[in-house]
């Protein structure tokens, strides 16, 4: 069994990590993670030198005050209104470490012997730098990234409530009662214009199949969450939730083309996906499902949630060095950024009870 040098080797692993970092830093996807792939392209770096991530809202405005507008004449006395209603919101950046570690005693099952002292190049033809190569492909690419974005999709569809140090995600700014507490740092309570809509529990919404009510409500909703210039473009549903959309619409879809469909001569039943005129398709997210939500409906407006990421710091190949007491080699990717909010009141939570 012929020795590769370990720094050749170490060197490069981290090539692989490197590269594979830079061409897909949210790895290959075993699960559909759409709410990682709708907040991907939108990203927006910030530059570094603060603990918040910071932005200007106003939720009201001169008008909303009694004595800014005043009809008069000859020598009515008139008032004044001092402009005062800039708020500012702000989100707590975090960091995130992703790292694994491979010991020497799985390189030797695997064929691969490596020397601490020296060894031979790592040369492309050889045995051993072939079987590196299936291996790195195996547990980098495969494993290590898939990992890597089940970690951040978590972490975005989360409550924070996995560590004081974690970001705070979907779940947990965008929660059931939207009247209590503070988000980014603005009271809810106090600012009716700071929540984002909901129909859930004691309020969800009763799917029928001869009145169209879930249809019909998620219609109507869609004009709320678009009054003050939202424009919702992103739907996230359990199963559960469409199935219940389905079954209505099914009551009443008039049959055509379009649900059957012949391939080699044999006819297969469907309906053509669920899109909410004025949003998009209806997508399904297993993380719901996967975490209890199987029943909900998120619509998002992708231009006001944003994920951002720190300037220079977006998925960061890490290179430790190895410990002097282990045989071991480490290898982490860090992460530092915030998923923020800069409007709430364009957004939706609905849960849907099956008819």
């Amino acid at each position: 069994m012929p020795a590769i040098a370990f720094t050749n080797f170490d060197n490069y692993l981290n090539s692989v990590l490197d590269a594979y970092v830079k061409e897909n830093p949210l790895g290959q996807t075993i699960t559909d993670k759409p709410l990682l792939a709708g907040l991907k392209p939108k990203m927006k770096p910030f530059v570094g030198g603060a603990d918040y991530v910071s932005g200007a809202v106003r939720g009201r405005f001169l008008s909303d005050y009694s004595g800014f507008g005043q009809w008069y004449s000859h020598l009515d006395t008139v008032s004044y209104q001092h402009p005062d209603d800039i708020l500012r919101w702000k989100y707590a950046w975090r960091e995130a470490h992703l790292g694994a570690d491979f010991d020497f005693t799985e390189f030797k099952q695997r064929g691969v012997s490596i020397d601490m002292n020296g060894g031979a190049n790592m040369r492309g033809g050889s045995r051993e730098v072939q079987i590196v190569k299936d291996w790195a492909k195996s547990e980098i690419k495969d494993n290590f990234g898939e990992s890597q974005s089940r970690f951040m999709n978590d972490s975005l569809w989360g409550d924070g409530s996995v560590s004081a140090k974690s970001i705070i995600g979907i779940t947990g700014i965008l929660d059931d009662n939207p009247t209590a507490g503070s988000i980014g740092s603005i009271s809810r309570a106090t600012n009716s214009w700071w929540r984002h809509r909901t129909l859930v529990g004691a309020n969800k919404i009763a799917a029928d199949r001869t009145t169209q009510k879930a249809c019909n409500k998620l219609k109507a909703e869609v004009r709320q969450l678009r009054k003050y210039g939202g424009r919702p473009d992103l739907i996230l549903a359990g199963s559960a939730a469409l199935e219940a959309i389905e079954a209505e619409v099914a009551e009443k879809v008039q049959i055509n083309q379009d649900q059957f469909v012949v391939s080699n001569g044999k006819t297969a039943v469907g309906s053509p996906d669920l899109v909410l005129r004025g949003v998009g398709p209806m997508i399904y997210d297993p993380w719901l499902d996967d975490h209890g939500r199987a029943d909900r409906i998120y619509i998002l407006d992708s231009n006001h949630v944003q994920l951002r990421p720190m300037e220079g710091e977006d998925m960061k190949v890490q290179k430790p060095e190895r410990p002097h007491d282990q045989y071991v080699i480490l290898k982490a990717v860090t992460w530092t950024g915030v998923l923020c909010f800069d409007q709430l009141n364009c957004h939706g939570v609905y849960q849907i009870a099956m008819p």
